[in-house]
């Protein structure tokens, strides 16, 4: 009798838990992502992909860029496209305390821009 009354109780549970809710959610906008890491001495290597809604499972990845990294303002060169939206050139490596600055265009896409620079090594 316990056993069936606890069987009843679960179905009632599991199936009362159900709710459907209709979300009202806004566009995104076409923006690009660029993500970035740089170590002295190693080329720059840069991933651009896009901005995409969850579940869009599509490739996000862009590889028809253009991505030109500049050091102190002045332009070092342009990074190609090499696999899955990572652009890169062996010629191309950060060095201490200069600003690098990327400049990602892609066509209908605002132009995406970021900024940083390698600090002094720390010593231990």
């Amino acid at each position: 009798m316990i056993k069936k009354f606890l069987i009843w109780v679960c179905l009632v549970l599991v199936t009362s838990c159900i709710k459907v809710v209709d979300l009202e959610v806004e566009d995104l906008p076409d923006q690009l992502v660029v993500n970035c890491f740089f170590t002295e001495n190693e080329p720059f290597k840069v991933n651009v992909s896009r901005l995409a809604e969850y579940p869009d499972l599509s490739d996000r990845n862009i590889i028809d860029a253009t991505v030109l990294i500049f050091e102190n303002d002045s332009l070092l060169g342009q990074l190609i496209h090499k696999e899955n939206g990572i652009y890169t050139s062996s010629s191309i490596t950060p060095k201490t305390d200069k600003i690098y600055k990327i400049q990602v265009e892609a066509e209908g896409y605002p132009i995406a821009t970021a900024s940083d620079s390698l600090s002094q090594k720390v010593l231990i």
